[in-house]
């Protein structure tokens, strides 16, 4: 059996997909990568059989999003038959140099770990992708790091798990949210028989959104997902550590997203019986915790930029509260303001 199989989902990738793979084959031999094309209305197909042989590329007669596609190719290329492990690979995203040989490694001396997750970073271009590489810092190097202590990680992202394929002959990829990555890790936990491991020595570089609106979107599907999760899952109604933290995540994220809104709605009263009052929430915010939090990464990455941006994130965290509140209301209350499909990344499917 031969140790590591990579799995490439694409979807109108053809911007990105030749440097995917020629980063790859860098790391592991062109035999053991695979690349299925949803339905691709690009070059994405060409291209890749540029770098590919014909029998490792598996073509789809129509669109079946990421989840379907994977797990459709999984089992085209017999792949939980011939390998110890499976990485699927998101098309838009590089490995750093020794990223395979970090993980089978650890994998191999941690008989006992199910899935091991590497560190997920952002390419600092704009206020949005710093934005990002700050949440990924403080999302990673505090919580995920804290969580894989404990044991209750709740995200083991797509783009950087790699997985014993004794776990997908037991677990296929989800596909009845739009976070088939959260969705199967909330499957794992509520199990209670895997363990998730993570590796913050191995990274991946991510292509995050630029502009807002493609920022939207895409916090937009990945709350979405979110509620999703919690309400096929049942939480917080498990009995279960995982019920607690997710639970608290949760309700600390309607609190956060409802301050706005009553903040806003009791503006007129304050102003007129004490407008100091106004500036006291916003000043606490901003100095206990975000001006210290800016200040650690800016020290992480030399970068004093992220203090100077404080007024910028600030917003941007604002915007995304009110957005996680848009969410809960359409999957949990079951009201959708306006009536749209979720917006579509090229790997992902629309929903109603």
């Amino acid at each position: 059996m031969s140790r590591l199989a990579v799995i490439i989902p694409a979807y109108n990738e053809a911007k990105v997909i030749e440097n995917t793979i020629k980063a790859v084959k860098r790391q592991l031999p062109e035999k053991h990568i695979y690349l299925v094309n949803d339905n691709s209305s690009d070059q994405t197909a060409q291209l890749a059989a540029s770098q590919l042989s014909q029998s490792q590329i598996l073509n789809l007669s129509h669109n079946h999003g990421k989840a379907a596609a994977l797990n459709k190719a999984i089992r085209h290329f017999h792949l939980l038959g011939r390998y110890q492990y499976i990485f699927p690979l998101d098309a838009d995203t590089q490995l750093s140099p020794d990223f395979v040989q970090q993980m089978v490694s650890y994998l191999d001396k941690h008989p006992k770990t199910d899935m091991v997750i590497g560190q997920v970073l952002a390419r600092p271009i704009n206020t949005f992708t710093l934005y990002r590489q700050f949440e990924y810092y403080w999302g990673q190097a505090v919580i995920k790091q804290a969580q894989s202590i404990m044991g209750l990680i709740t995200v083991a992202p797509g783009c950087s798990s790699v997985y014993r394929t004794s776990l997908l002959k037991q677990h296929s990829i989800p596909t009845q949210t739009v976070t088939e990555d959260m969705d199967l890790t909330f499957t794992l936990q509520r199990s209670g028989k895997y363990q998730i491991d993570y590796l913050p020595q191995a990274k991946v570089y991510t292509q995050d959104p630029q502009t807002l609106g493609d920022y939207t979107g895409q916090i937009l599907r990945w709350y979405t997902g979110f509620w999703q999760c919690l309400v096929k899952h049942k939480i917080p109604w498990g009995g279960q550590w995982f019920d607690l933290e997710v639970g608290w995540f949760a309700t600390e994220g309607l609190i956060g997203s409802l301050i706005l809104p009553l903040w806003l709605a009791f503006i007129p009263i304050l102003w007129l019986l004490k407008p100091e009052i106004l500036l006291l929430p916003l000043a606490v915010d901003l100095l206990i915790f975000w001006l210290p939090m800016l200040l650690w990464v800016s020290v992480y990455y030399k970068q004093p930029q992220f203090v100077l941006r404080l007024p910028h994130f600030y917003l941007i965290k604002v915007y995304s509260s009110l957005i996680f509140l848009r969410a809960f209301f359409r999957v949990v209350v079951g009201i959708d303001f306006d009536r749209h499909h979720i917006w579509n990344t090229r790997r992902y499917q629309m929903i109603n």
